[in-house]
């Protein structure tokens, strides 16, 4: 798979950070049926630490999952 070029994400995640607002997204990269969470893709700490890098600001990472079954 050819690589992508995802920069334009990231600036506008650090754009929003510098602002003071939030992003959600999901970490885990995709959607599965346990009860905990999978480990975390390297995006979320590409985000996270080139806000603190660039806004010079602490970044809290708040994990949370959807637990849903078809009823």
């Amino acid at each position: 798979m050819p690589k992508l070029d995802q920069s334009f994400m990231y600036d506008a995640v650090w754009a929003r950070l510098k602002e003071g607002g939030c992003v959600g997204i999901f970490p885990e990269g995709g959607s599965h049926d346990r009860t905990q969470m999978l480990p975390l893709k390297a995006g979320v700490c590409i985000m996270a630490l080139g806000a603190m890098t660039k806004n010079c600001k602490p970044v809290r990472i708040v994990p949370c999952g959807f637990n849903y079954f078809e009823v």
